[in-house]
């Protein structure tokens, strides 16, 4: 399970960009990988996907603060390919990610400036193909009501922009949410006013909140 320390940024899910340079085809994916055993199986999936290219370059910035780092030259002259793509990874302050960078040689060699050119402006074009997401440490709560409440409930969430995580509708109804912690107080007291009283609450497990950001 991931552990919940700050707020970073990262992407909600894989994209693809491509780039084209003396006949050299550039295809960058990228993708959300939460670990090493992660970003080890998505590299490995991309290699046999372009089985034939020349070169499968890939970067890695896993943890909310960057703690894991990988890059991968595959075979490029060293420092050309990997480290690059994961300094732009680190540039735009995105983590969680792991980018793989597929070469096609067209021929005409690069030399190492372009090379480094080129594997950079692959990665960001990934990224600007990609949904950013802001996500920010919640405290996940669960609350009680009875059947008569779940309208001004269900009403009061939404008006508010509140994530719900889950519902279960038992003896009585309840609702998992996600909030941001500097809310939870206001949140239990203007549901125990909306209430009179009869919303229960219990705090759980700390979780996250996901938040798009506008491209």
């Amino acid at each position: 399970m991931e552990s919940i320390s700050c707020e970073y940024l990262t992407i909600a899910g894989p994209a693809e960009a491509e780039y084209e340079i003396s006949r050299s085809r550039f295809i960058a994916n990228i993708a959300l990988t939460k670990d090493e055993a992660e970003a080890s199986a998505y590299i490995e999936s991309l290699r046999k996907k372009y089985w034939d290219a020349r070169h499968n370059c890939a970067a890695s910035l896993i943890g909310s603060r960057g703690e894991y780092q990988k890059a991968d030259d595959d075979g490029e002259p060293s420092g050309t390919a990997g480290r690059p793509m994961l300094e732009v990874l680190k540039k735009q302050g995105v983590f969680n990610v792991t980018c793989v960078v597929t070469r096609y040689f067209g021929g005409i060699k690069l030399g190492a400036g372009g090379l480094v050119r080129a594997y950079t402006k692959s990665v960001q074009l990934a990224l600007d193909a990609s949904q950013l997401i802001k996500r920010v440490p919640a405290r996940r709560i669960k609350i009680a009501v009875s059947y008569d409440l779940i309208g001004n409930i269900e009403y009061y969430l939404r008006q508010n922009n509140i994530s719900i995580l889950e519902k279960d509708y038992g003896a009585e109804a309840s609702f998992t949410l996600a909030i941001e912690e500097e809310n939870a107080a206001k949140l239990q007291k203007e549901l125990a006013d909306l209430s009179a009283g009869r919303c229960a609450f219990k705090d759980e497990a700390a979780s996250y909140i996901d938040v798009a950001l506008k491209k």
